[in-house]
């Protein structure tokens, strides 16, 4: 994992490799990097460890006029922050995102889905035209 200082002008040097990724680590801010993939698409992500010792890495955005250097900086040093509070914004984005899926999913296959049973040897199959 290669280490470099992070420029504007160092970022946009940056060639994508010629098949898979690599990510670039900031010299200056530890846990900030830069994924390029092979197709020259530039990821900022941030690894750091939970105070429970577990390892996560979380994407920050795309790089681009949207998310610069500068911007990536700013949500790393905000998401660090928290990290030395107790949290852990990749696993509570990951919880989110679980509850929203959770809410929905049992409410769109009742009131969406045409249901019946059929019974097999002492088991009961629950079966639908949707599936």
């Amino acid at each position: 994992m290669p280490t470099i200082k992070f420029t504007d002008r160092s970022i946009r040097a940056l060639k994508p490799p010629a098949e898979g990724r690599v990510e670039y680590w900031d010299a200056d801010l530890p846990g900030l990097g830069l994924r390029v993939s092979g197709t020259g698409k530039k990821s900022w992500v941030l690894m750091y460890r939970t105070h429970g010792g577990r390892q996560r890495r979380m994407t920050l955005g795309q790089y681009g006029p949207g998310c610069g250097f500068a911007d990536a900086r700013k949500i790393a040093g905000k998401h660090l922050r928290e990290v030395a509070n107790g949290g852990d914004p990749a696993g509570d984005k990951k919880r989110s995102g679980w509850q929203r899926r959770s809410v929905s999913w049992p409410t769109s296959i009742s009131n969406n889905t045409p249901r019946f049973t059929r019974n097999l040897g002492g088991r009961t199959m629950v079966l639908s035209d949707a599936i």
